[in-house]
């Protein structure tokens, strides 16, 4: 996994993050979570992924997702 972009938003405490992920398929939501969850060191509660957009015959895909600090932070949206 490549970092793209995180960048801190202290008013929403969450950690906005961009990265570019190779794989074979295009990997779901669930399995993105758990490798967000293993790299950051967070809990799989507090993330959100926002979406996996792949190009058509290559193995990357661009992943969007917010990292939030707390539950309640992602239970408010």
């Amino acid at each position: 996994m490549e970092s793209i972009k995180n960048v801190r938003n202290e008013l929403l405490k969450r950690q906005e993050i961009e990265c570019m992920v190779t794989a074979e398929k295009n990997p779901s939501f669930d399995e993105m979570r758990k490798l967000l969850a293993e790299k950051f060191a967070s809990p799989e509660e507090n993330i959100k992924v926002l979406g996996v957009k792949g190009q058509f015959g290559k193995n990357k895909f661009l992943v969007r997702s917010h990292l939030y600090d707390k539950q309640e932070g992602l239970q408010q949206i």
